[in-house]
């Protein structure tokens, strides 16, 4: 059956595939890694002025990036989006034996809502992290059932070298170890988890993490008060919006609140239960790791700030949600059908138009239009960002300054988030160019970069060099 469920996912995956880059920018900064660790240059931003040493994301997605690179420099980017969807097969691979030991009746049912949720399809032609990390946050939920302790710990050391978020799944790992009496795997994660401590002391995730507003850097740090807020809020929002829109993406907004509470309570009833069945003596042990991985994650993500809540963050837990779904408890079993069938109903009719919306963007692709699948506001920006190719060089700001280096190979940062106009101000004297957007999901351009050119006439010491049509967006050069 596995291969009917994998030929299931690598179709609709076909289907929805498209040659662009994610927007959000993690993608190209990938692939900037892969690169600079392709040509030997170690793990550096090759993409700005200084190529300094890589201090936010692990090595280990770019390292794996780097290697068709090492054959081919000029490998395409649909190449690297494959490697995404191999790891999206090896995630339904782990997840297929998992559900196999928690239940054999319905076993097809939470796999078919693996392979049809529009979040896991998307997620897994993007070249980001999230799905590899699933891989090996499946990976190792599946040895730890399997009492295989070794290859458990390997996955969960893995998943730490794909994203610093698998500092969670191995101090889980050491707490289920810690409750099977096997001490010395306790003391290995354990000299995991401070070593990743270690290490992650200067990363900008630990400073983000902690900060009121990330993107000013001169916001205070979060107090006990504001944390309590954040979760309330990041609690509120998970529950009310996220888990609704990934279960009914396309349903009535109605029917997708009330179905998504009712998802949201069978899932907290079945992960209480999933906790009390495994902490009794006398009863199995086999769901004790998947209630921890999810109560771990779940934490994290109520944690972390708000400003960057999203569905992606569901993306490590996700199919064991899925699993929380299916509790002992056959009173709920017309309850949990119903959803089910109402969840992939909706998925299906939304990956209905998906498809049919990217075989347009393909074909526009094909027919030379490079940006086919971009909003407006993108094909501006890229725009200003082929005007750049004329110029005779110099660094340039922008706000997703890793587009700026792919498509025109100038260096290039983003501006100062930062309410000292002063401090912003200094930051700008150092480059030549700044493209100044009006990108709409955004609101940092507006905030600091604006204000700080237009502060004290500081803005006479630039011109105006190119301006697109609505909604503008225009390239500024210092004078000389």
């Amino acid at each position: 059956m596995l291969k009917y469920f994998m030929l299931i996912f690598v179709v609709l995956s076909v289907l929805v595939f498209d040659p662009q880059l994610y927007t959000g920018g993690d993608n190209v900064t990938y692939l900037c890694l892969a690169k600079s660790l392709a040509q030997n240059n170690g793990y550096r931003d090759i993409s700005k002025p200084t190529a300094e040493l890589h201090n936010k994301f692990p090595v280990g997605f770019p390292l794996l990036l780097s290697i068709p690179y090492r054959v081919n420099q000029n490998i395409p980017v649909p190449l690297f989006k494959l490697i995404v969807i191999l790891f999206g097969l090896g995630s339904l691979f782990f997840f297929y034996k998992i559900t196999g030991m928690i239940t054999t009746k319905w076993k097809w049912i939470p796999i078919l809502m693996f392979v049809t949720s529009p979040l896991l399809l998307k997620y897994s032609h993007y070249i980001l992290a999230d799905i590899p990390f699933l891989f090996f946050v499946l990976g190792a939920v599946y040895f730890a059932m399997k009492q295989k302790s070794l290859m458990a710990f390997i996955m969960a050391c893995g998943s730490c070298t794909i994203k610093s978020m698998g500092l969670v799944l191995l101090f889980m790992l050491l707490i289920h170890f810690l409750y099977e009496n096997r001490y010395q795997w306790c003391v290995l994660c354990g000299i995991g988890v401070i070593t990743i401590l270690l290490f992650s002391r200067g990363s900008p995730y630990m400073k983000d993490f902690f900060a009121t507003d990330p993107y000013n850097l001169s916001s205070p740090l979060v107090n006990f008060s504001g944390l309590g807020i954040r979760i309330w809020n990041n609690l509120a929002f998970y529950c009310g919006i996220i888990i609704p829109e990934t279960f009914f993406g396309s349903m009535f907004q109605w029917l997708k609140t009330i179905c998504g509470f009712v998802v949201v309570g069978l899932m907290g009833y079945g992960l209480i239960e999933k906790f009390k069945k495994p902490f009794s003596m006398f009863r199995s042990h086999s769901t004790r790791i998947i209630s921890l991985v999810v109560a771990g994650f779940g934490v994290m993500i109520l944690l972390w700030p708000q400003v960057w809540s999203s569905p992606r963050f569901l993306i490590p837990i996700l199919p064991l949600l899925f699993l929380l779904l299916f509790v002992d408890n056959s009173k709920l079993k017309p309850v949990i059908l119903t959803v089910v069938f109402l969840s992939m109903i909706s998925n299906l009719w939304f990956i209905g138009g998906w498809v049919k919306q990217s075989l347009e963007w393909n074909s526009a692709y094909t027919a030379s239009d490079k940006y086919a699948g971009y909003n407006q506001e993108w094909r501006n920006y890229f725009e200003c960002i082929e005007r750049l190719k004329y110029e005779s060089g110099g660094k340039v700001l922008a706000r997703k300054p890793e587009f700026v280096y792919w498509h025109s190979g100038l260096k290039s940062d983003c501006y100062l988030m930062d309410s000292n106009i002063g401090k912003a101000q200094k930051h700008l004297a150092k480059y030549d160019y700044i493209i100044i957007d009006q990108f709409s999901w955004t609101e940092t351009t507006g905030k600091y970069l604006i204000p700080a050119l237009q502060h004290d006439g500081f803005s006479e010491n630039y011109v105006i060099i190119y301006q697109t049509k609505k909604p503008i967006f225009m390239i500024v050069k210092r004078r000389p």
